[in-house]
């Protein structure tokens, strides 16, 4: 078994074919299978967008990618925190490792050089995971979609 850990950013970059691999992992266990905001995500981390960057963690087992951690800078400062995690995913297969996940969350925290931030829906598996890392409920984000608000005016 032969894993390794990479980091990609504004730098390095991902290869189409390791692109493909990190889309096809967030799209098949996140709650997002959108495939253009996956990939607004990952362009934002990688300032192929105008953006503050973010970086991307992938844990790959031989060709295959089993975990990923997507993380925004907002550009915030200190009014808000300056990221957001976005994904952290555990290929399905590995689920019975989430040590696996963990590790990459770790060490895209102390990657960060600042607050980070992340949203989840309330009935999300993960939210203890996260709690056991640190992480905190502190707000409750309400959002209003224009096109509702357009609807119901």
């Amino acid at each position: 078994m032969n894993r390794r850990v990479q980091l990609f950013d504004s730098f390095t970059g991902l290869t189409p074919p390791e692109r493909a691999a990190v889309v096809q992992l967030i799209s098949q266990t996140s709650d997002s299978t959108n495939g253009e905001e996956i990939a607004e995500a990952l362009d934002y981390a990688l300032k192929n967008r105008p953006s503050f960057g973010g970086y991307i963690f992938t844990l790959w087992e031989n060709d295959q990618v089993i975990s990923c951690v997507v993380v925004n800078q907002t550009g915030m400062g200190p009014y808000n925190p300056g990221y957001v995690l976005v994904y952290a995913v555990l290929h399905p297969d590995y689920l019975e490792e989430e040590d696996l996940l963990q590790d990459l969350v770790q060490r895209a925290v102390r990657h960060a050089k600042g607050e980070i931030a992340m949203h989840l829906r309330p009935n999300n598996p993960g939210i203890d995971l996260f709690k056991r890392l640190g992480f905190t409920e502190k707000y409750v984000e309400l959002r209003l979609n224009p096109k509702v608000r357009a609807a119901a005016g």
